[in-house]
């Protein structure tokens, strides 16, 4: 029996694969918990064109976050901190306040995706990894004054 695959199935395959599987298999295991469907024409078209609108919005993705990666280039972050009398700051910088002052510039990044290479805990410049979705990577300048 045909069937499409409607969620993950372990050591069958994934969502949207069309398997051959046999009849009892399909009847008392994967129809009753909603894992599979009768493989039909119309279901396999329907799955054809769910797959190429999910390439294009992959596409789509890919294509924003390479022009936010382009865009991080060129920004720079200044954060103020109060520093003791030798100049070191009383707080580290953080990868969320660094996230925070990147949304008021226009680049929405969560603080996860900021990867601060050594503790920023003086005055001075500083180049700050951010990782992105599909594999990609950008530094930002943060710059930390008094």
């Amino acid at each position: 029996m045909r069937v499409v695959l409607l969620k993950d199935v372990p050591a069958l395959g994934v969502k949207g694969a069309t398997k051959e599987v046999s009849d009892g298999y399909a009847r008392n295991f994967l129809l009753p918990k909603n894992l599979a469907a009768l493989a039909t024409p119309g279901l396999e078209l329907e799955l054809k064109k769910q797959q190429a609108q999910k390439s294009l919005r992959a596409e789509a993705d890919l294509q924003q976050t390479q022009e936010l990666a382009e865009k991080l280039q060129t920004v720079e972050v200044v954060i103020k901190g109060k520093t003791n009398e030798v100049g070191t700051l009383y707080a580290k910088i953080l990868p969320g306040q660094i996230a925070s002052l990147l949304k008021k510039q226009g680049c929405v990044i969560k603080k996860e995706q900021v990867f601060i290479m050594e503790p920023i805990k003086e005055v001075g410049d500083y180049r700050v990894l951010i990782k992105l979705p599909h594999n990609l990577e950008s530094e930002v300048t943060v710059i930390v004054t008094e």
